[in-house]
């Protein structure tokens, strides 16, 4: 693949940038909108969001005195604000009032309490309250506070406490006066501003109720949205409080980092109740007057201190040298310079002892306004006391909330300097006993303590102190409060806030920081939130981000003196796990030259999320098996090593043993041959190594292994696994290893952080045109010059975490992509840097190929000395000769002390810091106010950068996953629940948050019970096109220009005043909706009326259908929030609405497909109003009213879409369906048919073009009715005497119309050839409803002639494609030559295919339904996603994924079959052995069609059938037989003589080269068995044929290791005990393959297929046989665990809400019921870890299928060896194998009852019963 074919998002048509701004990627990083918010709060909530008991958090965050509250008590009442029953102006009790009532009350007795409050205090002794006189409670709902950041979301809390707000009114009125005279409209509004609240003032924010039953949980959720904007303006506040109130119940929250803590329950504010009834209080009952504690709350506002509300005290504002003071004290001088940017603010901090430090430059504080974390601030300091500075020397201060258990960063240092201290002296102690001791300790010095000073440097670091008393969150903030279930069930007046049942008060998943991913397992639903401490560093490291680089030297040099540094800290115990830009800095050296010559050197920095273990003696640990692997072993093993490596080479290479058994000790030995060829392969391709192989070339040098370092297994599992997205590791990104292998647990390894300082190089040399952080050009804009480069950008660096992930990956197991798409976008700057970056990236993929490997555990050296080699070839630039490094050294001096000049001399804008502000990708969040300017991007010395193309990556609001190698983007919508299953057999079901389990009777995905309208939005971007309004009016709608003459003069006077329809609104103004359904219905009845005497003849609609005004009503049967549209056309209004509608309980949802429970008109009230509803069986078209014609219309659209798709769903008989869109002007015309929608490209004027208004309505009088869109050759069947089509119901049809269901309805349906059929039983109908696909519908049917039983299936297939006949058919040609066709049994028998016709024309949605019509761009203003789009569909239960080449419609024709097999479902088994043998025989047929050329690719119960054999007893003895059905997703090929080809490389292999080989592989197969065995030489011959030699070790002790452990296989070794069958199979071509769609039903469809992904190795993926037999597999695995029994029968413990089979609930869930994402996520866990099976699968199968579990486990087993082995004999020969397996537990399997042959006969007599009652006209049994 080269870069010329990467494109972006497939076909969409969209640039890149087009396409990022359409899936919301490219949203302003510095815009914040409500909606943000709320996504972001909703995003969190559930993770962070905990409650606590009431009593206790009243008493311990608001301890007022209670004699305080009592004086205040007396108080309010003396003043009448409380008059003992209720607060003043609220409501009267159980009043329901406009929220506004509220906020004056509520405020007024705030205020009360606050003026009660301060008269108390005053005068006390510990009236210390610093808000004394300037906090105010203020009504502001109407306004919205002001934000120092301008893109700030426009949010406002109803009512609010602030501070200030006189003193900020005053200033602001001052300014008002002096530049109103100035007429300066600029001045004018920032001193509106300046009297506004600012969310700096906002101490307290209160968010109201209008009812106190209205949900709590949006409620609380709008109020942490400000208390988090609070938080994130004002710097120096640690938490904040805030109220929820309604006309009587208040309850009250904190939020800090730790989260959001609330009260259990809510309180009356004004009741007296005589008991305590807090939920488990044990206490006396007393008298709780609840008035108390309101006033407790309001009170502590004024009594508590300061840092009690959240303040940090240690924090002062700094405005001027005379005026530091707190924010809550400003004076008149710092009021107005504290409202400038958040970022600009300056701060004095002061540490525990006393010192004092004033902010000169913000770092970073982007992490401040986070939910839950370590909202870390950082900032450049110097020295500072009595408002001078004491020092220019600058220091970097960070202030953090860590959480408590991890080690702090000078913690984690300390332990690395502790243990680098003792490797010290075991260096010299080992070096004592060596010859060259010198020699010795300066290699190992130079490997383990060499880097140390490129760490950053920590001065000082301290546990923030409140008071003295150190500040955590769980015990100084929430006191040690303990979080509690919200279950409390208060007396009926009271106070339980209503919280969603589904949201638990535990709730509790991993946390994000701001930029930082973390990946980790959830903790136990009842542990408490994180408890955080605060922490301040002083770090005396500081300097330039990398990305100032002044040279390419520099930056490598940078890199490299970090990875250095890297390298020191984790020999010594410590991993970084954040390697970013932003934590590498150019180190300023202070006058010295440094590693980089220009005065710096790299650093690596920020270990805050570092992890600290302990360390192992040993990191390449030797098999216990190759412990005596010796020289001689290793002679024996030379001859087949060189053999290999000597392939690709034309001069001998010189093998050395050491090289050999050096490998043994550092890799499996099955993969020894890999191994020690790809490593030399490696060194030989980018050194010059000669002929001779060894460790010394190979670079292994096998003494690190003494000092090496590695967590243990425990320490690397435990805690989160951490990154900035960008930078982060695919592995890590993924959760899954880049080459999976058994036992291969995933875990954050030096590797990865490698891995890191890779990407950091690659983003620079991609995104920098040069040096001082120049950015490509090419990267600016809209991106439509340069649209390569900005794709490979966004997909490795821009993109979410699921695309950097998917590409990452992809790009690790396509590695030559690396040189193909990514190192041709190197700018031309960094040219030279190709060759080191290419080496490096090769470098990672051995190491991640081979875990325990050399590259692995030595990856620091190696990738050093890769730089070491780059940086001694680089050309010099001017920068690096000695008057260039001179220049830059005075330079960057200069800066140095620019920043620490007095503050009226400052350059705020300088470049100078520290690197904490993550420059990254993901540094900047949208939203993230404080973040809209870089802090690194402006300097008195680098010129102010142009924002990133590089944007932070949101929250996956919206997951966009790649498809491919950065070629094609794969967008789907947000998906509605979350990753299921990461399976552990030890787990707690209990504790699992997984979206509710909705299980259907028979816990089938494929159940009619799934709503119809969920994706409508999705479709409507897949499958909506539009097309010239003039060829679709004419063509679709063909009324003659004679009668809509006749018709328009007929109207004119009366209706059309020639201008204008009667009653319509005039101009584009808004008018609400409802006003025009009048006008519009009476016109449009006006019209068909006309047509009756215009048109010499009418159809047979006209005297039926009226037009009818229906937004007030909801057609029946309507689901529980359906739609509904504004008005509609339908017939039989009048008829219906007289009749006496019957209420029997078999009236039930017209579509049992719906989840609506109505039952027939029960419930609907007995008026003759009521029963005039009209239903969806009756509407002929459906119209959407706009209130104005510029409303915009993707949005009108897509509602009419959700009525038409309903009707389609509902009428069973209806091939497409017309709907239109009104406004008071303006009509489009919409067409919904099987090949999805289309409608007009321009609206047209009614009152101006009249004559087109007239063609659409006069149209539904006219056409005929297939011309509408009804199917003709079908009839509703009433009775025998009473068949008519259902727009023609007379008084009898219409009463069973309607009061049957879908599934019951009976149908009339008349062949081409004149010959009918009637329906008896719905078979299939849950198609029906797709908005483009086939919408299969079947029946089984009787013949009118005969009474023959046959099955009926109706569908809309592709033009292009083979109908199933045609398949069938070239099967039965090409087994012409086979002598055994037997397989053809068990295949579907089709009797008739004939594709339907419509008035003698073949029905096709291209031609006749749409006429020919072409599409064509839209001349509307629509979106995005309304023109041309189309991308992968979904029909129904079926997935398609199919690459894109056009974006025309699907055409589709009318397909009807008639097929004489039918039979029961498989579910309807009636023995173990039925099942089985259904299974067995539907794999026989399978492999009949797979080998004659046809592969299935929809494998699921619904598709094998037990098929009746009329008089024969069948294969299962019960008269049935397995029959595999349904091939209309099937795919045809040619078949080919050799699957299995033989690699020209090993055409020689022969018996003598076995001979070589044998001993060899003897000595490993032995290892396991102890007992000698026969290795026949056949056996290694025909393992070199199907995989490489390389892999030979492992396939053939793979397949022994299977046969073995499930047969008896002996201790010989050959083709045939390996079941190596020397059978050339057929298969399709891999293009073939390839081509078309790959489908599949969910549940039972392969992993592979759902993800897209190998499970094991990385060629291209397509559909094969071996897919199908993992369905099988899935079939009967499904039926093991859901059923208890025979006859359908499902495990009681499925039912309902079980609550004591959890486990097998959650099992089920995750491998059957859950979304396509979730399906495929599990079942790639299961064969990745095979042995999850037996703990996680096998544990659940109903004791009554407990004879499968070894066949279970064999055919599992069987899928594993396949999938890992593509071109061995079990992939190719799966059936036989699949059959073998079958057999023989159909063999081993105990008989039933049924069994027996009077079992047997029972049985067959009475399904023989239940199919002569279908043959009975009109009864319908069910079989």
């Amino acid at each position: 693949m080269t870069s010329r074919e990467l494109h972006y998002g497939g076909n969409l048509g969209l640039t890149p940038i087009s396409q990022r701004r359409a899936t919301g990627l490219s949203k302003s990083m510095n815009t914040e909108t409500a909606a943000t918010v709320r996504e972001d709060v909703e995003a969190d909530f559930t993770k962070h969001c905990r409650v606590a008991k009431t009593k206790d958090f009243m008493a311990n965050l608001f301890p007022v005195d209670a004699d305080v509250i009592d004086e205040v008590y007396s108080k309010v009442q003396e003043t009448l604000d409380y008059d003992g029953q209720r607060w003043k102006d609220f409501p009267p009790e159980n009043t329901v009032v406009k929220e506004k009532v509220l906020y004056a009350p509520f405020v007024n007795a705030a205020n009360a309490i606050r003026t009660a409050t301060e008269a108390v205090m005053a005068g006390r002794k510990d009236d210390h309250h610093g808000l004394r006189d300037v906090a105010e409670w203020v009504d502001y709902h109407s306004q919205i506070p002001q934000s120092s950041n301008p893109d700030a979301a426009h949010i406002r809390p109803d009512c609010l406490l602030a501070h200030n707000v006189s003193k900020f009114r005053a200033v602001a009125s001052a300014n008002d006066t002096k530049q109103t005279k100035k007429k300066d409209k600029e001045a004018q509004r920032q001193a509106t501003l300046q009297a506004s609240v600012w969310w700096l003032q906002i101490i307290c924010a209160v968010e109201m109720k209008r009812k106190d039953s209205q949900d709590g949980l949006d409620i609380v959720k709008q109020l942490i949205g400000y208390l988090r904007r609070i938080l994130r303006e004002q710097l120096d506040r640690r938490f904040v409080f805030g109220l929820t109130l309604g006309p009587n119940l208040m309850t009250v929250w904190l939020h800090d980092r730790s989260g959001v803590l609330g009260t259990t329950t809510s309180f009356d504010i004004h009741k007296v109740y005589p008991t305590l009834y807090y939920r488990n209080d044990t206490s006396d009952a007393v008298n709780v007057q609840e008035p108390r504690s309101f006033i407790r709350v309001i009170a502590a506002f004024s009594v508590l201190t300061m840092e009690q509300l959240g303040y940090d005290t240690q924090m002062k504002f700094y405005a001027s040298p005379t005026s530091i003071v707190p924010t809550y004290r400003l004076d008149d001088e710092a009021a107005p310079i504290y409202l400038s940017a958040t970022r600009e603010k300056q701060w004095v901090i002061t540490t525990n002892n006393k010192e004092q430090y004033l902010t000169v430059k913000v770092l970073s504080i982007s992490r401040a306004y986070m939910m839950q974390g370590r909202a870390s601030l950082v900032w450049a300091v110097v020295p500072f006391k009595d408002g001078k500075i004491t020092s220019k020397k600058l220091l970097v201060l960070k202030q953090s909330w860590r959480p408590v258990e991890t080690d702090s960063e000078q913690e984690m240092l300390t332990k690395v300097k502790n243990a680098a201290a003792v490797t010290a002296a075991e260096i010299s102690a080992a070096a004592a006993t060596e010859e060259n001791a010198a020699a010795y300790t300066e290699q190992y010095t130079a490997a383990f303590m060499e880097g140390k000073e490129y760490i950053g440097q920590v001065q000082l670091e301290e546990t923030i102190s409140m008071r003295e008393d150190a500040d955590i969150t769980g015990s100084l903030i929430r006191r040690g409060l303990t979080i509690a279930p919200s279950t409390w069930t208060p007396p009926s007046t009271a106070s339980k806030r209503n919280r969603d049942e589904t949201i638990e008060s535990y709730l509790h998943v991993n946390a994000t920081d701001g930029d930082i991913i973390s990946v980790g397992t959830s903790v136990n639903a009842s542990s408490p939130p994180i408890s955080r401490i605060h922490t301040r560093l002083l770090l005396s490291t500081f300097g330039w981000p990398l990305k100032y680089f002044r040279t390419r030297r520099e930056a490598v040099r940078g890199i490299r003196d970090a990875i250095g540094g890297h390298g020191y800290v984790y020999y010594h115990g410590l991993m970084h796990r954040d390697i970013s830009p932003g934590n590498i800095i150019l180190a300023w050296c202070d006058g010295e030259e440094g590693t980089t010559g220009l005065g710096t050197k790299g650093c690596l920095i920020d270990f805050d999320r570092g992890k600290y273990g302990i360390e192992n003696a040993s990191a390449l640990e030797v098999p216990a098996t190759f412990d005596a692997m010796t020289g001689d072993v290793a002679d024996t093993l030379i001859p087949s090593f060189r053999m290999f490596l000597e392939t690709p080479k034309t001069t001998p290479l010189a093998l050395e043993n050491d090289a050999i058994i050096a490998g043994s000790k550092a890799s499996p030995f099955s993969d020894l041959f890999g191994y020690l060829s790809s490593a030399w392969t490696h060194v030989s391709t980018f050194e010059q190594c000669g002929q001779t192989v060894n460790c010394s070339v190979l670079k292994w040098t096998k003494g690190l292994r003494k000092f090496s370092f590695k967590f243990t297994e425990e320490q690397r599992q435990s805690g989160s696994r951490t990154g900035t997205p960008p930078y982060t590791s695919g592995e890590i990104l993924s959760r899954e290893r880049y080459y999976p292998g058994p036992g291969l647990d995933l875990f954050h390894d030096a590797l990865h952080d490698i891995e890191s300082f890779f990407w950091v190089l690659v983003h620079i040399c991609i995104t920098r045109s040069g040096p001082d952080a120049q950015r490509r050009a090419e990267l600016e804009g809209d991106g439509k010059d340069h649209p390569e480069l900005h794709l490979v950008v966004y997909c490795l660096f821009d993109g979410d975490q699921n695309v950097l992930a998917f590409n990452k990956k992809k790009l690790f197991r396509a590695p030559d992509d690396f040189e193909n798409l990514i190192v041709p976008h190197f700018h031309p700057y960094f040219i030279v840097l190709k060759p080191c970056m290419q080496e490096w990236f090769r470098l990672l993929v051995l190491a991640y190929q081979y875990v325990e490997g050399y590259e692995y555990h030595n990856i620091h050296r190696r990738v050093l000395d890769i730089l070491d080699r780059a940086l001694a070839i680089m050309p010099l630039e001017k920068s690096d000769l000695s008057e260039g490094r001179t220049a830059v050294r005075e330079e960057r001096r200069d800066s140095l002390y620019d920043l620490t000049k007095h503050f009226a001399e400052v350059d705020g804008d300088t470049g100078i810091v520290h690197g904490f502000d993550r420059t990254s990708p993901r540094a900047q969040r949208p939203g993230n106010a404080e973040q809209y300017t870089d802090p690194t991007d402006s300097s008195a010395n680098f010129k102010p950068l142009p924002s990133s193309p590089t944007p932070a990556s949101k929250k996956a609001r919206r997951l966009v996953l790649v498809n491919h190698r950065l070629n094609f983007i794969r967008i789907s919508l947000p998906r509605l629940s979350l990753r299921v299953l990461q399976y552990n057999p030890a787990i707690n079901p209990q504790a699992l948050r997984v979206p509710a389990i909705s299980l259907m009777t028979d816990l089938s995905p494929t159940t009619d019970t799934e709503s119809a309208y969920e994706d409508d939005n999705a479709d409507y971007a897949n499958q909506c096109r539009v097309a010239n309004t003039t060829d679709f009016l004419e063509k679709l709608l063909p009324v003659p220009d004679n009668i809509i003459e006749i018709v328009l003069k007929k109207l004119t006077g009366s209706h059309y005043n020639g201008k204008r329809w009667k009653d319509f609104p005039y101009g584009d103004t808004a008018v609400k909706g409802k006003a025009l359904y009048a006008p519009f219905i009476k016109v449009a009845n006006a019209i068909r009326s006309a047509i009756k005497e215009a048109a010499e003849a009418t159809n047979d609609l006209h005297d039926v259908a009226e037009w009818v005004e229906y937004d007030s009503q909801m057609p029946e049967p309507s689901l529980p929030d359906a739609a509904r549209p504004d008005c509609l056309l339908a017939h039989n209004v009048s008829e219906f609405a007289t009749q006496d509608w019957p209420t029997n309980d078999g009236v039930a949802s017209q579509n049992q497909e719906s989840d609506c429970n109505t039952t027939g008109r029960e419930g609907k009230g007995d008026t003759e109003e009521e029963n005039a509803s009209n239903w969806w069986l009756q509407i002929i078209c459906a119209v959407e009213i706009k209130r104005k014609d510029s409303q915009k219309a993707t949005d009108i659209v897509k509602q009419l879409t959700g009525h038409l798709r309903r009707i389609l769903s509902e009428q069973l008989d209806r091939r497409f369906v017309f709907g239109l869109t009104i406004g008071p002007k303006c009509m489009t015309v919409w067409l919904h048919d099987r090949s999805g929608v289309l409608g007009t490209s321009e609206s047209f004027d009614i009152h101006q073009d009249p004559h087109s208004f007239i063609r659409v309505i006069g149209a539904f009088s006219v056409l005929p009715a297939e011309q509408l869109g009804f199917d003709t050759q079908m009839k509703f069947y009433a009775s025998p005497n009473n068949i008519v089509p259902t727009y023609m119901l007379n008084h009898e049809a219409a009463i069973v119309y309607l009061t049957t269901t879908s599934r019951e309805k009976k149908w009339v349906i008349t062949t081409n050839g004149n010959e009918q059929y009637l329906t008896v039983k719905a078979l299939s109908i849950s198609r029906a409803r797709v908005m483009q696909g086939p919408a299969s519908l079947v029946w089984a049917v009787v013949a009118f002639k005969d009474g023959k039983i046959l099955v009926l299936k109706q569908c809309w297939r592709p033009v292009g494609s083979k109908s199933e006949q045609e398949m069938l058919h070239k099967v039965k040609n090409a087994a012409a030559d086979m002598t055994d066709t037997s397989g053809e049994d068990f295949v579907v028998h089709i009797q008739l295919e004939e594709t339907i016709t419509m008035s003698g024309k073949e029905d096709i949605t291209g031609s006749l339904i749409r006429q020919g019509l072409q599409v064509s761009a839209s001349k509307r203003t629509l979106d995005a996603a309304e023109r041309y789009l189309r991308v992968n569909m979904t029909d129904d239960d079926i997935i398609s994924i199919v690459a894109v080449t056009s974006s025309r419609p699907t055409s589709r024709i009318h397909t009807r079959l008639l097929f004489s097999t039918f039979g029961w479902p498989l579910k309807n088994f009636k023995t173990r052995r039925e099942a089985v043998r259904g299974i067995r025989d539907a794999v026989v047929g399978h492999e009949y069609v797979y080998y004659n050329g046809l592969l299935h690719q929809d494998i699921s119960p619904g598709n094998i059938v037990l098929a009746w054999c009329d008089e024969d007893v069948g294969t299962t003895g019960l008269g049935t037989k397995g029959c595999l059905i349904d091939f209309d997703r099937g795919k045809y090929g040619r078949r080919h003589e050799s699957v299995l080809h033989v690699p020209a490389k090993f055409d020689a292999v022969a018996s003598d080269v076995a001979d070589v080989l044998k001993p060899t592989f003897l000595r490993f197969l032995e290892t396991p068995t102890n007992i000698p065995l026969t290795l026949k030489n056949d056996a290694i011959i025909a393992g070199s044929r199907v995989t490489p030699l390389g892999n030979v070790y492992k396939y053939l002790s793979t397949v022994w290791t299977h046969v073995s452990t499930f047969a008896q296989g002996g201790q010989t070794i050959d083709f045939s005990i390996l079941k190596w069958t020397k059978l050339f199979s057929f298969k399709l071509t891999e293009e073939e393959r390839r081509s078309d769609s790959r489908t599949g039903t969910p549940p039972y469809t392969s992993g592979e297929i759902l993800s897209r992904e190998r499970y094991y190795i990385d060629p291209d993926l397509f559909h094969d046989a071996v897919h199908d037999m993992e369905s099988f597999f899935w079939v009967l695995i499904h039926i093991c665990l859901t059923r208890s029994g025979p006859d359908a029968q499902q495990r009681a413990e499925l039912d309902g809400d079980n609550k004591d089979h959890q486990q097998l609930r959650f099992i089920v869930h995750c491998f059957f019921s859950c979304n396509e994402d979730d399906l495929a996520f599990n079942k790639r866990k299961l064969f990745k870890a095979p042995d999850d099976f037996e703990k996680v699968i096998i544990p659940h199968f109903h004791p009554y299928f407990d004879e499968l579990k070894p066949f279970m486990r064999e055919w599992f087993s069987l899928l594993v060896l396949a999938y890992e082995f593509l071109e061995g004999y079990e992939y190719h020969n799966i059936h036989r194998r699949v059959l073998d397996i079958l057999d023989r537990a159909l063999a081993s399997m105990t008989l039933e009852a049924r069994d027996s042959d009077a079992g047997r006969k029972a049985v067959i007599e009475s399904r023989r019963d239940s199919l002569l009652k279908l043959t009975e006209i009109g009864e319908g049994a069910d079989s």
